[in-house]
């Protein structure tokens, strides 16, 4: 083949604020291809993935695939560190292309460069080290510049934290709509609003996150729970001081805080993304409705030419789904054994703790000049526990049918609604929680032996008809 056959690679880590956005850095390879005489056949790049840290590269794989399947004769990048800054990576990269006998060419650094040549080895391996000794040394001097930040306290934020206004990290106000919202929740939720009524609200008034996605209970609950709502200047998951300007008072924080930690409140996430109502949920025309591989739907199955089927977000078809479950374990149904309360308790205390201090390091994560692979592996080592936990609350769920808190939730609604707004929230919470720690073949086998859903008229929602079987 040709040397004169090339390949174009972009890619951008999100710690590179100074280099071109891939888009540019595809359009510079062009007119540079067209400059040298090369022509272009493919293209492949990563957006917002980092040499640095282990992190997998989805056009950088695809790449060597075609490389060794001999399908190009060069290989074009903006800089040798666009292809990789890791010591240990560049390597791999030096192999591959001596193997396949296929140099790579750069606008910055010049070339082409041909691995089977040791002069060309050795000069590449010296630009490897060179640029992570730079990058040790920005890292060293971003963390200096974030000690004196929070010394003089300012926040290190990276995207615009929901109910702030924030300039470069440092913040500048507060958003006070958003800010209301959140006095407004913590209010509510306090007097028994649960958060998934809160998600609810926030989205049918049109409230959107920082990065403009809908409201889901999970990030409510994440919204209200930051220490910076209630003035605290955060850094590495330890409150450093209150600086900020304060959304929500301490005390009322503090309340907010023991009630969303309780031990039991807190739901597991579901297996939502797999198909809760798969071949469960019905179109209009009658044929079964599965999950999309591509989109957070449900669609017929049935297609015909000219033919309208329906669709459905999945959020808005499950919600319904438990909402109707959860009606018919407090009218009675599915009767439960006792369950050891003190244990679940335990698990429950522990997977808490566990969420929150991922909830922390996530959000660390975002100011400039964190350790990300540090972060990422405490990540995991989180991750790892939470996981092992559920586990263990799953399987002795599961061993005890559907656990105590249906039936304490069908003991608490025996006679209907109570005096108590905030215990009958947490008793509809508990028992959700028992329902989400649930293995989704028992949540389709209590769904497929109670219910027939299908879809009627109307939009979102309103449209899911909920019979019992």
């Amino acid at each position: 083949m040709s040397e004169m056959q090339a390949v174009i690679y972009a890619r951008i880590s999100e710690t590179d604020k100074d280099v071109d956005k891939v888009e540019n850095q595809i359009t510079r390879l062009r007119t540079y291809a067209e400059l040298k005489g090369y022509t272009v056949t493919a293209m492949f790049k990563d957006d917002g993935v980092s040499a640095f840290d282990g992190s997998e590269r989805p056009g950088f794989i695809a790449l060597s695939k075609a490389i060794r399947a001999g399908k190009f004769g060069m290989v074009l990048a903006t800089e040798q560190e666009r292809l990789g800054r890791n010591v240990a990576e560049w390597e791999p990269v030096i192999e591959l292309l001596r193997e396949a006998n296929v140099p790579y060419d750069t606008i910055r650094g010049g070339g082409p460069w041909d691995m089977t040549k040791a002069d060309h080895r050795k000069y590449s391996r010296s630009k490897v080290v060179d640029a992570s000794g730079e990058s040790e040394v920005r890292i060293e001097r971003q963390n200096a510049r974030n000690q004196d930040e929070l010394a003089q306290g300012n926040a290190l934020w990276g995207p615009r934290p929901f109910g702030f206004e924030s300039e470069g990290g440092r913040v500048v106000g507060i958003n006070e709509a958003e800010a209301e919202a959140i006095r407004k929740a913590t209010d509510d939720i306090l007097n028994g609003t649960t958060v998934y009524a809160v998600s609810k609200a926030w989205n049918n008034q049109k409230l959107r996150t920082p990065r403009g996605a809908m409201w889901m209970p999970s990030t409510v609950r994440q919204a209200l729970l930051r220490d910076r709502n209630a003035g605290w200047l955060t850094y590495k998951g330890d409150r450093i001081s209150r600086t900020l300007p304060e959304i929500v008072n301490p005390e009322t924080f503090e309340s907010l805080v023991a009630l969303l930690t309780a031990p039991g409140r807190k739901p597991k996430a579901g297996p939502k993304e797999k198909g809760l109502l798969s071949g469960l949920i019905r179109c209009h025309c009658g044929a079964g409705m599965t999950r999309s591989t591509t989109q957070n739907i449900y669609k017929c199955t049935r297609r015909y030419p000219g033919t309208q089927h329906q669709s459905i977000a999945t959020y808005h078809a499950e919600d319904v789904v438990v909402e109707a479950v959860l009606q018919h374990i407090a009218d009675g149904g599915l009767d439960a054994p006792e369950e050891d309360r003190e244990e679940i308790a335990d698990i429950n205390a522990k997977i808490t703790e566990a969420n929150r201090r991922r909830t922390v390091i996530a959000e660390d994560m975002e100011a400039p000049g964190y350790d990300r692979a540090y972060g990422r592996k405490r990540l995991a080592d989180l991750s790892a526990e939470v996981a092992g936990l559920e586990a263990e609350l799953t399987a002795l769920l599961a061993q005890r049918a559907q656990g105590s808190a249906f039936e304490e939730f069908r003991a608490h609604f025996a006679n209907g609604w109570t005096d108590s707004a905030a215990d009958d929230s947490a008793a509809v919470d508990r028992a959700y929680n028992a329902w989400e720690a649930l293995s989704l073949a028992q949540q389709r086998d209590i769904i497929a032996g109670s219910f027939l859903i299908s879809l009627g008229e109307g939009r979102g929602e309103e449209r899911v008809v909920v019979e019992k079987a």
